[in-house]
Parts: structure tokens; C-alpha cells; sequence
């Protein structure tokens, strides 16, 4: 039997649908899914999971966008904000250390950056919506989603400051929505490992039982 694409079990489980209204829509994607293969082709079987993914989390997403307070929104920032602290102060210290030591072989810092910029980016986007995501599993997903918005405007105004009206498009363009995937990428593979982790304690209560 083909399984299903998991995203819909990521997203659902990232904005905290309840377990009850998951695991019915994740049994009756299923279902369908597999008499479309056979119908339709597996291709087309994806394509329609996808569409119909899309579909079933937007009343959980909506329903979470209604229920959230001022409380809630205010903790929500809070996490984010600590979340860009918990990624941004090592990767400064990370970025001091290594200029520190290729100057002592007479390399500069700024001659490397260009090279260095994206891949940073990237890897503090996705390390941040980790740490979000696990700061905040009620919802890990809409947490990594505020701070890759979070990253995405400090990194529009930091390229504003840092290179003014020398901006290449590439920067320009490319960076924000960079920083906001890249984070939202870390939220989903830390949804990833939870739903790893109750997978195997729920195959270990079975085999204990």
C-alpha cells in the first residue's frame, strides 16, 4: 500500500488541531488517497492530497487565529523574540570566533561573507523555527511562522543599513522570503520529531503491553 504525503499530518499537528478532528481527517485522506491511486495514478492521487490538505487545515489554522488573545499573541511574540535570541547571540559568537581565527592567517571576514551569507541565513532560519516550534508545542508551527517574519524583517532593514542603495535584487528579494521558508522549515521537522518521538513510545507501550 502507497502511504499518503505526510504533510497534512505535519500541518494539522503544527497549529494544534484537536486529536480527534486529525485523526478522522487523517483516516479519511487516507482512504480516499488510495482508491485514487488505484483510479487515477499516483501523481495525480499527490495532487489531489495536496489540494485537499490545504483544505483541511485552514479551519484549524482559522480557528486558532480566532481563539488567540492578546495573552496568547503576547506569548506567542515573547517565544519568537526568545527564540531569535537562543539562535542569533551563538551565531554572532560563532561568526567572532571565526574571524578571529582567519585573521590569523591574514583572510578577511569580509572577503568570505558573500559566500557565507545565504547558507548562514538559511541554517539560523531553520535552527530558529526548531527552537520556536519547541518552545511552544501547543501550536510549534505558528511560532516558527512569526519568527521567519520576525528574521524577515530584520534582515529587509540589515540589508537596507549594510549595503543601502548597492542592494543587489538578490538580496533585495530573495533574503526575506528565504529567512520566513527556511524557519518554517525548522518548525515542520521539529513537528517531524514529535510525531517520530509518539510514534515510538506508542510502539513500545504496544510491545510492553
Amino acid at each position: 500500500m502507497i502511504m499518503p504525503p505526510r504533510m497534512a499530518e505535519l500541518l494539522l499537528e503544527g497549529f494544534g488541531a484537536d486529536p480527534g478532528y486529525r485523526d478522522a481527517m487523517l483516516g479519511d485522506l487516507a482512504e480516499e488517497f488510495g482508491e485514487r491511486v488505484d483510479r487515477d495514478g499516483l501523481a495525480a492521487a499527490r495532487r489531489w492530497y495536496a489540494r485537499e490538505t490545504v483544505r483541511s487545515v485552514w479551519p484549524v489554522v482559522r480557528t486558532w487565529i480566532r481563539g488567540l488573545g492578546w495573552r496568547d499573541a503576547r506569548h506567542l511574540f515573547g517565544l519568537a523574540v526568545s527564540s531569535w535570541l537562543l539562535v542569533a547571540i551563538p551565531l554572532f559568537v560563532v561568526l567572532a570566533i571565526l574571524q578571529g581565527l582567519l585573521a590569523l592567517v591574514g583572510i578577511l571576514m569580509a572577503d568570505l561573507l558573500p559566500l557565507l551569507f545565504l547558507p548562514l541565513l538559511a541554517a539560523t532560519g531553520v535552527a530558529g523555527g526548531a527552537v520556536a516550534g519547541a518552545l511552544h508545542e501547543r501550536a510549534p508551527l505558528a511560532a516558527a511562522a512569526l519568527l521567519g517574519a520576525l528574521f524577515a524583517v530584520q534582515q529587509t532593514i540589515g540589508v537596507a543599513l549594510a549595503f543601502g542603495p548597492d542592494a543587489t535584487w538578490v538580496t533585495q528579494l530573495i533574503v526575506p522570503p528565504l529567512m520566513l521558508a527556511c524557519t518554517v522549515a525548522g518548525g515542520l521537522l521539529r513537528v517531524a520529531a514529535v510525531l517520530r518521538s509518539r510514534g515510538e513510545r506508542c510502539v513500545s507501550a504496544s510491545r510492553a503491553g
